[in-house]
């Protein structure tokens, strides 16, 4: 049979007169016509009568966007278990204050009790607690630097706050100033973390300055009081000192003033702003003694020369009695409210002296004309200190410990009773050398000294690690500067006033074992006012040798200078009922104004683990709507804040409400509900017969975008059953296209991909498409230039098995 150009021709006018006609009988039959564009397999295209609008694309960009971004829109809507502006939890059962701000979205409260008999009301008052904020970096509630943590009075006060060392640690420490706590009463405050948005507030300087003068140290001695002159150098801004008598001129960080002789009594209460570090200027004297180093058991580790222990009663009438050892030395005897008494009781052998009392008092230790030193409290805290050339550690109980020295060394000592002092001998003079940085732990509470240096018969003594600081200033000009590390590799900088003789500071290393303790001294002289810090800002021990009188003194800095009460007030955990389980706001009916094609749903939220947020939409006819359906149109699916389009079943539909759910599986955090936004009232693509929709999006170069192009849908009821194809037509920028994949939604499958500037896939499988399942298309982009990509939109109807119409969507994608 002969295959002529002329019946080729032939046979093709009959199949596209064929195809006309059955299309035309299967879906137009009785119709109104129109024109419209068809194409058969062949490509040949051919205008057939027919119903129009037959297939419906809608533009997603043109969707008008409604959103829910502040307190006034959510409180429009329907509150249940919410905060007042819908966007968080509320507190079960009431328990608790009410929430401070609702872009913080954890917190842990606290119960200041002062009941205790004899209590006096105090302001600005600072407690310490401590915080596991490992837990909760680890688990996204607080950012990694503790930058949105702040504390807040239960009157909705914000509180001075410092967050001492690294944020991250199980055991972080944190310093607040209670505005008020009442004798006989209670104050509360809360932490509150949880806003990645917030800026850092810690500052040590701010929990230990007061706005009225604050009874913070005392001379605690008699000897050579009256004869003896204070030299006092402020930690903070706008300090201001008195004995009493006269009145320091106001004094910022690193600035001195001297309180003449002939001022100070073995009593003499020194008030001030804030912190200062101190020396009695002349023998046999010390710092000021901390009357936060209040106590009412202290040990003395010495059984140098005649000791004289002189104890003051800050806060009221006790009874004090001395050990030698275990021995009774000295007592009972009464120290009145406000005074000091200071007596004899030589400590003998190998012993340590023991001072205990029935209510907290302050001690002095004097040994001889020169040796003197303010006793701390015992402590289990790890101790640090330098050795030089002795060290002298004293025990209140049987007690084990080891010795970690700053060259890799150890000394353990096991079951040191009560009333005993072990002596480490053979350190390094003034200041000591690299083994000498000691840090001591022991399982019961101990006291630690330094003593003698090789050229004068003064002590210092070790400070528990959560007394170290991470600034000093010297009151006095230094013979040399002896400082300890917890960790090695620290700088610690010496900056005089002026620079120093080089004009510029010098920096210490701590050296020392992997893990610490580590050693560095200073040398050369020192002067006075000389700023010792860290850069880093990590704590350290510091001591000096006083310059003129060859007496060993410690560096003392904010925390000691922190107000103390007794009775003292007692920090416990608040119960705060913890967040509800779950809340829902619904949002006021939105008129959209017309039964128009509904665009997409995305919002934002933070949810911390553990904690969820999710939105179903209902629309209606009429007002109000009630029936809410998720991403597939039933009750059993929910949209997560990933921008999707909202189900077809709301097409049409003139009246919207928003219903979104709020739940929690730990009651100490809640999800946030930042932004919801609902486009609606799509408009059509204005198409030309034989030209693609255009559809421009913007992408971003290196980031990968989701895009919604197009909506298609049909109302024709002839056309169930059918399906449709998207396939690959043309692309322009080719290079350009990271990554592009255009896919039908539902399913989500890629119709068309592009990897790398290779077309990986060209066609999709067919999907169901009719007046019950219409579909979008989306595309997910991530570009290096611009590019344009025209898709192929085929629909195959089921009555014929034949493609019946085409349609061209041209995507441009700019940066």
């Amino acid at each position: 049979m002969s295959d002529s150009p002329s019946s080729r021709t032939e046979r093709a006018a009959r199949r596209r007169r064929g195809f006309a006609a059955a299309l035309t009988t299967a879906l137009l039959v009785g119709a109104p016509v129109a024109s419209a564009l068809v194409a058969v397999r062949s490509h040949v295209r051919v205008d057939v009568p027919v119903r129009d609008p037959l297939i419906e694309f809608y533009d997603y960009a043109t969707g008008a966007p409604v959103a829910w971004t502040s307190s006034t829109d959510f409180e429009a809507g329907t509150l249940v278990s919410l905060d007042a502006s819908g966007d968080a939890l509320v507190l079960a059962g009431g328990a608790g204050p009410p929430w401070w701000d609702a872009d913080w979205t954890g917190r842990g409260c606290y119960t200041i009790d002062h009941a205790a008999p004899g209590a006096s009301s105090v302001t600005e008052y600072p407690v310490r607690i401590e915080l596991d904020t490992a837990a909760l970096i680890t688990g996204g509630e607080m950012l990694a630097d503790g930058a949105d943590l702040r504390a807040v009075s239960d009157t909705a006060v914000e509180l001075p706050l410092w967050l001492e060392g690294p944020a991250g640690a199980a055991d972080a420490e944190v310093w607040v100033q209670v505005d008020t706590v009442p004798a006989g009463g209670t104050a509360g405050f809360c932490l509150y973390w949880g806003n990645p948005s917030a800026s850092p507030v810690s500052d040590a300087a701010a929990v230990f300055t007061y706005s009225t003068e604050k009874p913070l140290y005392v001379t605690v001695t008699d000897r050579n009081i009256t004869a003896t002159a204070f030299t006092v150098v402020s930690l903070v801004k706008g300090n201001r000192i008195t004995n009493g008598i006269s009145t320091s001129p106001t004094r910022n960080e690193g600035s001195s003033h001297t309180f003449p002789a002939g001022e100070q009594s073995a009593a003499t209460v020194f008030s001030a702003l804030g912190p200062v570090t101190s020396r009695g200027v002349g023998n046999g004297q010390d710092t000021l003694v901390p009357i936060s180093w209040s106590a009412t058991e202290f040990v003395v580790p010495t059984q140098r020369g005649t000791q004289r222990f002189s104890v003051h009663a800050p806060f009221a009438d006790t009874n004090v009695v001395i050990f030698d050892g275990t021995a009774l030395r000295a007592g009972p005897f009464t120290v009145p409210a406000g005074t000091t008494t200071s007596l004899d009781a030589d400590v003998t052998g190998s012993n340590a002296g023991i001072v205990v009392s029935t209510v907290p008092v302050l001690l002095f230790h004097t040994a001889g004309s020169n040796d003197a030193f303010a006793v701390p409290p015992p402590s289990t805290d790890p101790l640090y200190g330098v050795r030089s050339t002795n060290a002298k550690v004293g025990f209140v109980a049987t007690t084990s410990g080891v010795v970690t020295r700053s060259n890799g060394g150890t000394i353990t000592f096991t079951g040191w009773p009560r009333g005993s002092a072990a002596t480490s001998s053979g350190g390094g003079a003034q200041g000591g050398g690299p083994g000498d940085g000691f840090r001591i732990a022991a399982d019961r509470p101990i006291v630690a000294v330094q003593q003698a240096d090789g050229d004068g018969t003064e002590s210092s003594v070790f400070l528990p690690e959560r007394e170290l600081g991470s600034a000093y200033y010297l009151p006095t000009g230094a013979e040399y500067l002896s400082v300890v590390c917890p960790e090695t590799g620290i700088t610690v900088r010496v900056d005089p006033p002026g620079g120093g003789p080089s004009g510029r500071p010098t920096d210490l290393v701590c050296a020392g074992p992997p893990g610490g303790p580590g050693w560095a001294r200073h040398s050369a002289g020192v002067a006075a006012e000389t700023w010792v810090y860290t850069p880093g800002g990590e704590p350290f021990y510091a001591y000096y040798e006083d310059d003129s009188y060859n007496g060993e003194a410690n560096l003392l800095g904010l925390k000691q200078g922190r107000q103390y009460t007794w009775p003292e007030p007692a920090v416990t955990p608040a119960p705060d009922g913890g967040y509800a389980p779950a809340g829902t706001w619904e949002s006021a009916t939105l008129d959209t104004g017309d039964a128009g094609v509904f665009g997409t749903l995305a919002f934002t939220a933070d949810m911390p683990p553990g904690t969820t947020v999710r939105v179903r939409v209902a629309t209606a006819a009429t007002d109000p709507p009630t029936v809410f359906v998720g991403p597939d149109g039933t009750a059993a699916t929910w949209y997560d804040g990933a921008e999707q389009a909202l189900a077809a079943v709301h097409d049409g539909d003139r009246y919207l409400r928003v219903r979104t759910e709020l739940a929690t599986g730990d009651p100490g955090v809640t999800p946030r509900l930042d932004d919801l936004t609902i486009t609606h009232s799509l408009t059509r693509f204005v198409h030309d017969a034989g030209e693609p929709d255009v559809a421009a999006v913007t992408g971003t170069v290196g980031s990968a975008g989701r895009h919604w192009i197009a909506r298609v849908r049909t109302s024709a009821p002839a056309l169930a059953g059918s399906s449709a194809t998207v396939s690959l037509d043309s692309v322009t920028g080719l290079s350009f296209l990271a990554l592009a994949e255009i896919s039908t939604t539902p399913p989500p499958a890629p119709a068309v991909r592009i990897s790398s500037g290779v077309v990986v896939l060209s066609s999709g499988p067919p999907v169901a498409f009719d007046a019950a399942s219409p579909h979008s298309i989306v595309l997910d982009e991530q570009i290096t230039g611009p590019a344009a990509i025209t898709v192929v939109w085929r629909l195959d109807a089921a009555s014929s098995g034949t493609p019946v119409v085409e349609r061209l969507l041209r995507i441009e994608v700019a940066p």
